[in-house]
């Protein structure tokens, strides 16, 4: 188990945006010339500690630097301000480490300074502050620096992280740093600033002073939907990385998730700008928004379907098991909204046969998601036929496929939020607990929602009556056998 944290984003007025960037990083000597001799940074950050810290007298903290000149102006800074502090860099010696543990944990020194001891020489489970004076390119070394004061520890029920946040270079991604502090998430990283940061553990909280929170929220949007940024990436990533270029090893080195790739561009497309899609088989049919297909399977996360598929892409074939057929279906469903109009082994033969380079990042794009799936496989008991998991996201034409509403000739209209199926003497009712007057009008904002974990609160649809034949069904359930299937969502 770790500490939870109370992170506090702190606004800086040192503008970096000019600092030339060399390499995927800034360059260091210019940062430490922009913190060192600098005191009303200095004030600033000692005023962003006792508001956000309280008590100096019970603090152990570490303080990032950037570089050895700027951890040794720091120490002398706090302590010339009364707050007894040290430092200590990669060449320190095991005895001056062992020192500055023994002092700090004593409470002879309030803050040991660091810089290059993020993987080795500092651990100290005391510690329950930490100061981040330097932006942190790396978003791994980011949550190495962070993992320093996460330690439990009985002394500590909290740890406090300042993180003090400037005009950034166009080129730094805040986006990485927050996705690293998040971790896995359902929401996009903008979503989750709206939200107040619903996938932080338990106990841990993030805020954000204005200043800082504008600085962030800007860098992120410039980084999203931005082709040339992405383009430069896949430029930069022989130079920058040492690994195979596969699609997981180029969103695990930028920091990124699937989505924000595709929500921009295909990687194949943007490691050949002049590919032909237009006689790319069946990616034809979809050659004008390729992202938002890549982006569709990117938000799959039913196990079973995405294994299904993985051993399927391998190797295309006719398959024996109904509740398999279905499953690859679904799959198309997810990348076409057309009916295939015959048998899907030749649509995914064709694809594989006629764009080797999109089918390859297809495989990768299931492969890669498999390892983002996050909850258990639980089928539902309707039918053994039917492949749905209680608990995974599906889409419309997802379910309809699975229900066999889609098949491979017919896909059928559909529009409205309830659906009987009388073969199986099924009603399926898709649900929006927040319906905004900006997506509903009045007569379609429905109360529905969760009484308890047994009951759930429908309100049928206005034209229903109590004496028409779907409303008679919807009062005779328990007599009739019929059964209801509830696909839910928190807002549009």
């Amino acid at each position: 188990m770790l500490c939870p944290f109370h992170y506090f984003a702190v606004s800086d007025e040192v503008d970096l945006s000019t600092v030339r960037w060399r390499n995927g990083r800034y360059d260091v000597e210019e940062l430490s010339q922009l913190y060192i001799d600098n005191s009303a940074r200095d004030i600033g950050i000692i005023r962003a500690i006792k508001r956000y810290v309280g008590s100096i007298e019970s603090i152990k903290g570490l303080g990032f630097c950037v570089s050895r000149q700027h951890a040794r102006y720091m120490a002398k800074s706090f302590t010339d301000k009364g707050i007894a502090s040290i430092y200590l860099d990669s060449e320190s010696p095991p005895s001056e480490r062992s020192s500055a543990r023994s002092r700090l944990v004593k409470g002879e020194v309030k803050f040991i300074f660091v810089v290059d001891l993020y993987n080795e020489g500092v651990d100290i489970p005391e510690v329950n502050t930490v100061l981040f004076l330097r932006p942190t390119e790396s978003p791994t070394i980011f949550i190495q620096q962070l993992g320093r004061g996460l330690r439990l520890h009985e002394s500590k029920g909290v740890l406090t992280v300042l993180d003090f946040v400037g005009q950034a270079h166009k080129k730094y991604n805040f986006r990485a740093k927050f996705q690293s502090l998040l971790g896995r998430s359902h929401h996009s990283i903008k979503k989750e600033f709206e939200l107040d940061f619903p996938s932080l553990p338990k106990s841990c909280s993030i805020k954000m002073e204005p200043v800082a929170r504008k600085i962030v929220l800007d860098n992120i949007s410039q980084i999203y939907n931005n082709l040339p940024r992405l383009r430069q990436m896949v430029e930069s990533y022989p130079l920058v990385s040492t690994k195979p270029f596969t699609l997981a090893n180029f969103l695990d080195h930028f920091g990124l998730v699937a989505q924000d790739l595709y929500k921009t561009s295909t990687l194949t497309q943007l490691r050949n700008n002049e590919m032909q899609t237009s006689q790319a088989s069946h990616f034809s049919r979809i050659s004008n928004n390729l992202k938002g297909a890549f982006m569709k399977v990117a938000k799959i996360n039913d196990l079973n379907l995405l294994r299904l598929v993985k051993e399927y892409l391998k190797a295309p074939r006719k398959l024996q098991n109904e509740a398999d057929n279905r499953r690859l279906l679904m799959f198309y469903y997810t990348l076409f909204n057309e009916a295939p109009r015959q048998d899907l082994f030749k649509v995914f033969s064709a694809m594989k046969k006629h764009n080797p380079d999109l089918y390859d990042e297809l495989e990768q794009l299931v492969d890669y998601t498999i390892r983002q799936v996050d909850h258990l496989p639980r089928s539902l008991d309707i039918e053994d036929h039917i492949p749905l998991e209680l608990h995974a996201s599906y889409s419309t034409n997802q379910v309809l496929a699975a229900l066999g509403v889609h098949d491979l000739y017919t896909r059928q209209q559909f529009r409205e939020g309830v659906k009987y199926i009388e073969d199986l003497n099924l009603d399926i009712f898709f649900i929006t607990l927040k319906k905004t007057s900006k997506s509903f009008s009045e007569s379609t904002r429905y109360e529905d929602y969760a009484i308890n974990d047994r009951l759930f609160h429908w309100q049928s649809q206005s034209r229903t009556t109590v004496t028409s034949p779907t409303g008679q069904r919807y009062i005779n359930m328990m007599e009739n056998g019929s059964r209801v299937l509830l696909f839910v969502r928190e807002d549009k």
